[in-house]
């Protein structure tokens, strides 16, 4: 009588993004570090991206929206 392999899917889909996860992250920190270096180097500064601009942006208008509520409109 032969015996049912019993087998695990899901285990096995999580091992295997988990791996692959890591891998890609041991590359994106690989490239992160050469980038960085070599910014060093040349002293040259990061970019911003436009995540950070738009964030920027948000933060100096409600800054001015606020300054302009207490101190022109007096509410």
């Amino acid at each position: 009588m032969k015996e049912k392999k019993v087998t695990n899917r899901t285990r096995d889909m999580i091992a295997d993004y988990v791996i692959t996860n890591q891998h890609i992250t041991k590359e994106y920190d690989k490239q992160h570090d050469e980038e960085k270096a070599r910014r060093k180097e040349t002293g040259e500064r990061r970019k911003m991206t436009d995540t950070e601009k738009l964030y920027t942006a948000v933060i100096v208008i409600g800054a001015v929206l606020i300054v302009l509520r207490y101190f022109v409109f007096k509410f």
